[in-house]
């Protein structure tokens, strides 16, 4: 039914004189009114609602406010600002006639602010009568009631809206009306409400409780009083029917509940009961109805509101409320994706890298964060046969991977207005994912549909099992007919939001760009109740990218060429040809090509045969397609070339076109054979046609290309210091080096003897008594020597030094685990703090990356004699480090293998070997012996281990001249009266200084004779060392003689003295020409000397004679020879000897001469062994013997002459 009522009446926006402050744009958006006025006919015409829950029985009068429609003002609440509210509200008064009830009301109202529709899902229309207070709405509210969106239609700003359960108001009875959209601005504007200029009861009123566009209207209002230019009355028509008689009954609704989640189920299922009397009826809670949801029914997660209605008999009806709360304490559980191992891109030190999302499993949707658009798929027809639906596939493509369940929307159209025509969708798997009957809309409707939930896992499933295009199929149905305008489907997809994160770039999405490493990836996913589950998983990049690398120095690999084009006719006359080019060029091959250009009919026939300059000979091509085929290839030309390194062999090749041997290949025996020879020399390329008599070709060209190390760049000098060393840095010897991580080490090999080390961790104390475990991790290959150790004063232990290969760490009590490897008895301590030797050959090896632990333990230790070891941090903590190796915090251990104390720090020291060896160095050290050129092996070594070698060229230079300090010589002539200066001879070795050594030293002046004797020469001295840096100094050389003549004495003789046994005179042997002599520098010799000197008389005896001879220069030579006299005895003389005896002798102060002869003596004559006479005495009054006073003679040896009648003796005497 559709009423129109005429009213007299101007469109007026705003009130004439007024200001309307709040009709201006505010910084949100929201304006108080709007500016649009209703369609401009003069009244409101109102539809009523044929649907309507309540049936309007016509009977009572509307109330009516319809005139001169205008602008419209806002009354809206806003979800998206908190659900802040603007409101307004007009009265009504109840018609005459007994109490009413509402049964329908139609609104007028307006978009502006950027509002469209209010035909949204999210949308709803709220309606609210109020008490009078009076003029305003007063604080009671007599009925609420929240309608959808939907009944405004599409883009229709005005609605009919049919309350239920309104309760029966007093007939003349003021009450007001508020209507309110909740609709949130962003998305959809602003309403407002038509204001019209009835002038039916009080001025309409407005309240902005929120302070959305003004604080001068927190409560109701007049809304001139807020700055708003208003007429009197908002557009409305209210209808109602008669109430039945008696009083409405009253309902109790139960207190708010609040349950947690049923297991595994997003709600839970709440039971409740409401109570309902009535006057007339008695107790009719049977009659209650609940609504969204029933007693029994399974709640959502979240607060529902509940509404418990009843009616009476009489058509009364109550309604009560009471909000249903399901708490989600259930925690998700997520597990992530497996460790993902990749390695570095190249040039980087990472890798973009893309992680898969976690599979996340929970009793409520499981959703990702920030919401994700919605995914549109295609419009697509439905496919019919015989006008009936057949099977209709659908492809969604998926771009990636969820982390949140995904909500599918479908849309459909066509002839689905029956229960019995269903739209059924089975999933890629083949399940059926959506079923929705019919018979919700009438036939060919354009909007039909609804949606699903697919998990994040199965979606993820259904990728990774069928790719990213997602394949649906619409199933048959023969109750759908082709007989609608539009048939078609459409699907579209939306992540659902919630917090995925992960610790790495704090998003949803760990694919990003992961350093060299392993990165620990922890994933968290937050539910909607915030329950969080957690898991972790490892993001590991390698490096296998080598660093790029070139040595100083390096030779260089480099390419040449030599060609020939001998044009030779290769025919029945020519079957075998040959050509040779000379290369000049002398390099050693490293890499071989042969090009060959052989236009001919039958290439299967041909032999190509490569010798080179010293013989070696290479068949590279071999009558191709034999024996394949007995004649071979049948195609034409040859224009290829012959490389090792190709990827086809030459033997397969036959292609249709021309040339059939186009390109690069392998050739028949490999061209290596050539590497390492030299390249000088004549190349020699014969071609042999095997069957010339049918087809003929011409060797039209050929030619080598060869590869070879040049020779090596500039060398990398080293100068050597002053001392003649110089360290080298190893990186130094690189002219480039580039590494994707940056960092990397240069190493090259050194030899050298075993060192000895020692590491000490601490002999601090503090602790003690009981035997000490500990590990040692080796950095570098050594061998364990032995311990010291930090003991109590006075202790004396036997120790023993146990070991095992891993840590100690869980042996601690499994004596099986342990080596006894040294015992080390009566130890005596060298006092505390100190260090006590075991003094063991241990020759325990450790490699490079291994732990070993020990225990060195004592089974004799007391309470106050024992071990002193230091409370440490924790076990396992290095606590000492070398180069070579880490000493670890251990623990003190009962002995043998008992209680445990830890965290405790070994005192002492390990005594250790490295070396012996080969091993690489970063850094060495070159000397005077390694001056000049030499090559080192360098290898560059990245953190990841990647390696790269090269051989460095360097120089060793010697540059500093040596320091020569000249010192001043006296140079002694020769036997030829010359001599030659040696340079040696005038440099000052203390002061001087070369470090490689002087190689050569010259003088200016070398050549000296007697004639330089005297005043000193100055020369100059010159060096030069091994690197001929030279130096210069002069010094004074002093020529000397220091020869004495050269004497030639006489040989031996024996003399005899003459008769009566007389003494023996001595000549004048130079005089007499017996002797002679002769000088190096003195000629004449003048002065001589004789020993004993001429003329001396000397007795028997056996005599020294020496001769010498003194030069200008006071040198003195000199000869001796042997003088034997002996006189020959007569008879007399024999008697004599025989009867004298002289006693004792050797004699001190006096001597006894007895004869027992029957001569008589004269006398006895005393000389000294030079011919002296020192004593003389008288024999002839001797009777039988004589004593002699010697006392004064000086001890030596004695001539005694005794002389008698016509004989003499003469005896030795020995004076002591």
């Amino acid at each position: 039914m559709k009423k129109t009522i005429f009213y007299v009446g101007l469109f007026m926006a705003l009130l004439v004189g007024t200001t309307p402050v709040f009709a201006q744009t505010t910084t949100s958006g929201i304006q108080a009114m709007s500016t649009n006025s209703y369609p401009s006919n003069q009244t409101v015409d109102f539809e009523g609602n044929a649907n309507r829950m309540v049936a309007c029985d016509n009977v009572l009068p509307n109330y009516l406010n319809n005139t001169a429609p205008g602008a419209a003002v806002a009354s809206q609440i806003f979800p998206d600002f908190g659900n802040s509210t603007l409101q307004s509200a007009d009265d009504f008064v109840v018609p005459l006639g007994g109490d009413a009830i509402i049964c329908e009301v139609d609104i007028a109202g307006a978009f502006f602010g950027g509002g469209t529709t209010l035909d949204d899902p999210s949308i709803s229309i709220r309606m609210t009568i109020y008490n009078d207070a009076p003029g305003v709405p007063g604080a009671t509210v007599i009925f609420t009631e929240d309608f959808p969106g939907s009944v405004a239609g599409p883009a229709n700003p005005s609605f009919t809206l049919s309350p239920t359960g309104v309760p029966a108001l007093t007939a003349g009875t003021t009450y007001w009306l508020s209507i309110q959209p909740i609709m949130n601005f962003g998305l959809f504007g602003q309403w407002g409400w038509v204001q019209t200029t009835d002038g039916n009861g009080n001025q309409f009123q407005f309240q902005d409780p929120d302070a959305l566009i003004s604080g001068s209207c927190p409560t109701w209002n007049n809304p001139a009083t807020c700055g708003i230019a208003a007429t009197s009355d908002l557009a409305m028509d209210i209808r109602f029917n008669a109430a039945s008689g008696g009083n409405p009954p009253e309902i109790f609704c139960p207190a708010d509940i609040v349950e947690n989640n049923d297991p595994g189920v997003c709600g839970g299922q709440v039971n409740f009961l409401g109570v309902a009397l009535d006057d007339e009826d008695g107790n009719i809670s049977g009659d209650i109805v609940a609504t969204p949801f029933e007693s029994g029914d399974v709640f959502p997660v979240g607060t529902t509101t509940v509404t418990l209605s009843v009616t009476d008999s009489d058509g009364n009806t109550a309604t009560c409320t009471f909000d249903v709360t399901i708490l989600d304490n259930e925690a998700p559980t997520i597990t992530c994706p497996a460790d993902i191992t990749q390695t570095n891109d190249a040039g980087v030190c990472g890798a973009n890298v893309t992680v898969p999302l976690p599979t996340i499993m929970d009793n409520c949707p499981v959703v990702t964060s920030p919401p994700s658009p919605v995914v549109d798929g295609p419009i697509t027809d439905m496919i019919f046969v015989a006008g009936d639906l057949a099977d209709t596939p659908y492809t969604l493509t998926a771009p990636a991977m969820a982390a949140g369940d995904i909500n599918v929307n479908v849309t459909y159209s066509g002839d689905f207005g029956f229960v019995t025509e269903v739209f059924d969708l089975e999933g890629p798997d083949g399940t059926i994912v959506y079923s929705n009957p019919g018979g919700q809309q009438g036939d060919c409707s354009l909007n039909f549909g609804g949606s699903f939930i697919v998990s994040a896992a199965t979606w993820n499933n259904w990728i990774t099992t069928f790719g990213p295009d997602l394949n649906f199929e619409l199933q048959a149905d023969p109750d759908v007919d082709l007989f609608c305008a539009t048939n078609n489907f459409q699907l579209s997809y939306q992540e659902l939001s919630a917090n995925l994160t992960n610790d790495y770039n704090g998003t949803n999405d760990a694919s990003d760009f992961y350093p060299v490493g392993t990165t620990t990836v922890t994933w968290t996913y937050t539910d909607a109740a915030g329950l969080s589950a957690s898991c972790t998983m490892d993001v590991t990049v390698t490096d296998d990218e080598a660093p790029v690398i070139a040595c100083e120095g390096a030779p260089t690999a480099t390419t040449a060429t030599a060609s020939a084009t001998p044009g030779l006719t290769i025919d029945a006359t020519s079957p075998v040809v040959s050509s040779t080019i000379s290369v000049t060029d002398e390099f050693d091959i490293t890499d071989l090509n042969v090009d060959l250009d052989i236009p001919h009919a039958w290439v299967g026939d041909l032999i190509v045969e490569l010798t080179g300059p010293d013989g070696t000979s290479v068949v590279i091509v071999d009558q191709p397609g034999v024996p394949a085929s007995a004649f071979g290839c049948a195609g034409a030309d040859i224009l290829a070339t012959m490389d090792d390194e190709a990827t086809d062999p030459v033997e397969d090749e036959c292609d249709a076109g021309v040339p059939t041997i186009n390109g690069s290949f392998i050739p028949n025996n490999p061209l290596a054979a050539f590497d390492g020879l030299s390249t000088v020399g004549d190349w020699t390329l014969t071609v042999t046609d095997t069957f010339p008599a049918g087809d003929d070709g011409v060797l039209a060209a050929w030619g080598i290309t060869y590869e070879y190390l040049a020779p090596a760049g500039p060398p990398f000098d080293v100068v050597l210091d002053a001392n003649g060393m110089a360290t080298v840095n190893v990186i130094d010897l690189l002219s480039s080096v580039t590494d994707n991580c940056g960092t990397v080490t240069a190493t090259t090999p050194s030899t050298g003897g075993s060192m000895a080390n020692t590491l000490t961790t601490t002999f601090a104390g503090g602790n003690g008594i009981r035997s000490m475990m500990f590990d040692i991790n080796a950095l570098n290959d050594a061998t364990i020597d032995s311990f010291e150790v930090n003991l109590d004063d006075g202790a004396v232990l036997d120790i023993e030094v146990y070991a095992k290969l891993g840590t100690h760490v869980g042996f601690e009590g499994d004596p099986s685990a342990w080596t006894l490897i040294g015992n080390a008895p009566g130890v005596v301590s060298a006092g505390d703090g100190l260090p006590t030797s075991l003094n063991l050959a241990l020759n325990y090896p450790v490699l490079a990356g291994e732990t070993h632990a020990f225990y060195i333990a004592s089974p004799n230790k007391a309470a106050t004699l024992g071990f002193n070891y230091t409370t440490g941090t924790a076990v396992g903590d290095v606590f000492a480090a070398d180069p070579n190796m880490e000493i670890l915090e251990g623990s003190a251990v009962i002995y043998p293998f008992g209680a445990i104390f830890a965290p405790r720090v070994f005192n002492g020291t390990v005594e250790y070997t490295t070396g012996g060896g080969s091993s690489d160095v970063s850094m060495f050290e070159v000397g005077c012996d390694d001056v000049g050129i030499s090559t080192y092996d360098i290898t560059v070594t990245d953190a990841a281990g990647n390696t790269s070698m090269c051989t460095a060229t360097i120089n060793v230079i010697d540059d500093t001249a040596p320091i020569l300090v000249c010192q001043d010589f006296t140079l002694e002539l020769g036997a030829d009266g010359t001599a030659m200066l040696d340079p040696f001879d005038m440099i000052d070795m203390a002061a001087s200084f070369e470090a490689c050594g002087f190689d050569t030293a010259a003088v200016n002046i070398d050549d000296f004779t007697c004639a330089d004797i005297g005043t000193p020469i100055e020369v100059t001295v010159f060096v030069a060392d091994p690197s001929l840096n030279s130096a210069a100094c002069t010094a004074f050389v002093t020529v000397v003689d220091l020869l004495g003549p050269e004497v030639t004495c006489p040989g031996d003789m024996t003399v005899d003295p003459g008769a009566n046994n007389q003494l023996y005179e001595v000549p004048d042997y130079f005089g007499d020409g017996l002797a002679t002599a002769v000088d190096n520098c003195t000629d004449p010799l003048t002065i001589f000397a004789q020993d004993p000197a001429p003329g001396s008389l000397i007795p028997d005896g056996v005599y020294t004679v020496t001769l010498s001879s003194t030069d200008e220069y006071g040198n003195v030579g000199s000869c001796t020879f042997e003088l034997t006299v002996e006189s020959i005895l007569g008879v007399n003389d024999n008697n004599l000897d025989a009867g004298i005896t002289m006693y004792p002798n050797p004699a001190q102060g006096q001597v006894t001469i007895a004869n027992s002869s029957n001569i008589l003596l004269e006398k006895a004559t005393m000389y000294d062994v030079n011919g002296k006479l020192v004593n003389t005495t008288n024999l002839s009054d001797m009777q039988g013997e004589i004593t002699i006073d010697i006392s004064n003679l000086a001890s030596g040896v004695y001539i005694v002459q005794i002389e008698g009648e016509d004989a003499s003796v003469v005896k030795r005497l020995i004076k002591e």
